[in-house]
């Protein structure tokens, strides 16, 4: 009788388990049918941004480290994808960066009043950031463009990546985290490879906004996919580049060794097709200070400059003609231009040395003062083309030398870790010297563009000064700090 009983109930188990999964089904099928059919119809670009919103946040609040990565994988192609909402004028937009920014904020401070998550502690690289932001902030009232729309310009290219800064150091604090981050680089760099030899071999970018220029001179492609600038997709595969050379250095296996040398060999070509001078040089100096740390580099890295050299010799004719060396290596035309633009920032800034002269203002003084003068077509407006002296065109001294303060924040806290590591062998040297090398990328690089108009590359590089700051600042602590 008692096996009766049991057989009965094991059959209505099975009978409950495969009536759930036919129920999950049917609700697949029809959430699919019902999705399906709204994206027939003529509002079927509010339904995307729905549902990736919905992917998004559901991401956030599953895992909010998982949020974090996904929200910057897809954060350049947002504006193609239908992930950004415009409101209609007088009201702020909403993009995919502003919502998986607020969403996870929330988040991570419910779980400090919860008591579920400890938040980092307080470090002069965060004073210095906030030291930054309220001269920057103050600097709105005099922008030209209107205060509402240079707040939501800085709040976007500014303020969210030091958000991301935030959000990394307290989220990023393990092993099982810092992998997330190296995959989420790996991710990054491998579609803009991919984006940028499929315009170089067919000349057809993808996600371009409409107007970009698509050549240097008359032979050389200029590179404008998805991020809109070649000088802007150079700087990211450059940040990339030092945890590709370390994972290169440090593989045990021989096919990964191999495997992540044909990464960073992906990597190096790809920054030279890119035909941007910035990028070269970022590129030589994350490859020298990595030599400096690897001696098997520097052997390599040795040879490969030698040849180099011996080729440029033996074949200088050929390169001096070369529209590579002509079109680019000595073209003179952009930094004529980048000596008149900082000529042009002292002077306006001569009158408000101490507080600038208002956000984003420099198209406009500089064309109306006849300090610059436009010759290329209606839509290009004037840059400084240097981010420090955008800043401190911006926001004057008071503004500049905080910012400076940042980068020197982050050197110092950084040096520090790797100071430590002679004493405590949870926090790794190599991982350092690699955010070292994204250092460098980054503060080379935004000498000669501006930030505010690359906010994609911020994004990416705070995201590794915070995944690094804070998961080997807390190496000493138990269960942490295992970083491989």
């Amino acid at each position: 009788m008692e096996q009766c009983s049991v057989i009965s109930e094991a059959k209505s188990e099975r009978r409950g388990a495969r009536a759930g999964k036919a129920g999950l089904v049917l609700g697949v099928l029809l959430l699919g049918f019902a999705l399906g059919t709204a994206l027939t119809t003529p509002s079927w670009e509010m339904v995307i941004t729905a549902v990736g919103w919905m992917a998004q946040v559901g991401a956030i609040l599953l895992d909010p480290l998982l949020g974090l990565l996904l929200w910057i994988v897809i954060s350049p192609y947002a504006p193609f994808i239908h992930l950004n909402l415009d409101l209609g004028s007088g009201i702020p937009d909403l993009s995919l960066d502003r919502l998986a920014a607020g969403v996870l904020c929330v988040v991570l401070l419910a779980q400090a009043a919860r008591r579920s998550r400890r938040l980092a502690p307080f470090t002069p690289l965060d004073g210095a950031i906030i030291v930054f932001s309220l001269p920057l902030a103050l600097s709105a009232r005099a922008s030209l463009q209107g205060v509402f729309s240079a707040l939501q310009l800085m709040f976007d290219t500014t303020f969210i990546p030091f958000l991301v800064y935030i959000l990394a150091r307290n989220l990023v604090r393990d092993r099982r985290a810092l992998r997330g981050l190296f995959l989420t680089l790996g991710i990054i760099a491998g579609y803009l490879i991919v984006l940028t030899v499929r315009e170089q071999v067919t000349g057809q970018g993808l996600f371009v906004i409409e107007g970009r220029v698509a050549s240097y001179g008359a032979n050389l492609t200029r590179v404008n996919s998805l991020l809109q600038n070649p000088a802007y997709i150079a700087l990211a595969l450059n940040l990339v580049l030092p945890f590709a050379l370390r994972a290169a250095l440090r593989a045990g296996d021989t096919r990964e060794r191999w495997a992540y040398g044909l990464a960073c060999v992906l990597l190096v070509g790809t920054v030279i097709s890119l035909y941007n001078r910035a990028g070269w040089l970022s590129a030589l100096l994350v490859l020298l200070l990595s030599a400096w740390y690897y001696p098997r580099l520097r052997r390599w890295l040795l040879v490969a400059l030698l040849v180099l050299a011996l080729v440029t010799a033996l074949f200088w004719n050929t390169v001096r003609e070369s529209a590579l060396f002509s079109e680019r290596l000595t073209s003179e035309p952009s930094v004529d231009y980048r000596l008149r633009a900082a000529r042009a920032v002292l002077q306006l800034v001569a009158s408000q040395p101490l507080v600038g002269v208002g956000f984003n203002n420099f198209a406009p003084l500089s064309l109306s003062r006849e300090l610059i003068t436009k010759h290329t077509p209606n839509w290009w407006l004037p840059t400084p083309h240097n981010s420090y002296l955008d800043v401190l065109l911006a926001a004057g001294l008071l503004g500049l030398l905080p910012f400076l303060a940042i980068f020197v924040a982050i050197l110092w806290e950084s040096g520090r870790l790797y100071r430590r590591a002679a004493s405590d062998p949870g926090v790794d040297r190599s991982l350092i010297v690699a955010l070292w090398g994204a250092f460098l990328a980054f503060v080379v690089s935004i000498a000669t563009f501006d930030i505010v108009a690359a906010p994609f590359c911020a994004l990416v590089f705070y995201l590794i000064v915070g995944a690094i700051l804070g998961s080997q600042s807390v190496t000493g602590r138990q269960g942490e700090g295992e970083t491989g």
